[in-house]
């Protein structure tokens, strides 16, 4: 009798266990299904535009202020005036603080220079390596100093430069010492892609990557790349047929225009520009029928979803059930010319730097 209960008992146990794996799997493909609904179904919608014209706008690849040579002796000031510490960052974390400064004949400095740390060799006193990301944030400022030498007055005008790199591992700051590898460079050049509603369904190439256009409306733009493009982000224009950039509004600037136009309603807001990532399956729903209901979205979509719970491998099923990957650039206004870009070609300095 008693082994009978216990198999009961078991059988009991197992039955609450798989319903509680059943309901976790439930809440999970409701909390997907609403959150893509939620975003795929945003993206047909019709939306107010508001957006100011940069008449000043030069592209990039035009607009070539520095030789080679002008950045090289940029590269080689920040190498030579460079130091690392530890600090405190937020919430009791460490950050590891890069500063630096070099000439001010380079403008607009942000567009153009990005530092990273290529190799950290930087121990805690037990010889392990401190985990630190490879990027970070980046401020610029100046630097002024003057004085008297051997008779005669000198002045010099610096930018400077300050980035920290989280420290993501527990680490004691007294205790850290060692050495790290960082790549700085300047971008010299460009690869872009002139793009209009013409092109679609056309296939095109930007640096080693090909893309054909999906489509082309009111303020997007949809591409599908070929091959995988990983954590790359691309950065875009949207230009008018005179070459005028055409730009989202600053909050307090379009704060002041709804006060002085009361035909703006006052929860508008002028679009902010990004990209973001759609399925074949949710692009041919949505543009299909923009105003597909969510319980129509469910019945569609359930049992793809269910499919990609169970999976052990969710990112490739993924795209196994709901089709390849596009990806959509977002303008402020009504997109006319796009200009998809990113770096081409860079000049680049390696130098280490130690913490004692």
């Amino acid at each position: 009798m008693k082994k009978i209960v216990a198999i009961l008992s078991l059988f009991c146990l197992a039955n609450l266990v798989a319903q509680e794996i059943d309901s976790t799997k439930i809440k999970e493909i409701e909390m997907l299904e609403k959150m893509m609904y939620g975003i795929n179904s945003e993206i047909f919608k019709k939306q107010d535009y508001y957006s100011k014209l940069d008449k000043e706008f030069k592209f990039p690849w035009k607009d070539k202020r520095y030789s080679p040579e002008q950045l090289n002796n940029a590269l080689d000031s920040i190498a030579e005036n460079s130091k690392i510490q530890v600090n405190e960052g937020g919430f009791s974390s460490l950050v590891l603080e890069f500063d630096s400064y070099f000439p001010t004949y380079i403008k607009k400095v942000s567009d153009i220079f990005n530092l990273t740390i290529k190799s950290n060799k930087i121990n805690n006193l037990k010889g392990k390596v401190a985990e630190i990301d490879k990027d970070g944030s980046v401020g610029f400022g100046s630097k002024f100093s003057s004085g008297y030498e051997d008779g005669k007055s000198f002045s010099f005008n610096w930018k400077t430069i300050t980035k920290t790199f989280n420290i993501r591992s527990s680490e004691n700051k007294k205790e850290l010492k060692g050495d790290v590898i960082f790549s700085a460079s300047f971008i010299l050049d460009y690869d872009f892609v002139k793009i209009n509603k013409s092109n679609i369904g056309q296939s095109f190439m930007i640096g080693l990557f090909e893309f054909e256009v999906i489509d082309f409306f009111d303020n997007k733009v949809i591409l599908h790349f070929k091959n995988d493009i990983g954590e790359l982000r691309f950065s875009f224009f949207n230009v008018d047929n005179k070459g005028n950039k055409i730009s989202q509004i600053p909050l307090f600037n379009f704060e002041e225009l709804k006060e002085r136009n009361n035909k703006i309603p006052s929860d508008a807001y002028s679009l902010p520009e990004g990209s973001q990532t759609i399925s074949k399956t949710n692009y041919d729903l949505f543009k299909s029928n923009p105003k597909l209901s969510f319980d129509d979205y469910k019945k569609i979509v359930h049992n793809k979803f269910v499919e990609i719970i169970n999976s052990e491998n969710q990112k490739e099923m993924v795209e196994k059930v709901l089709g390849t990957k596009y990806v959509i650039f977002s303008a402020t206004d009504k997109m006319q010319n796009f200009f998809l870009y990113l770096p081409g070609e860079y000049i680049e300095k390696e130098f280490k730097l130690t913490l004692d």
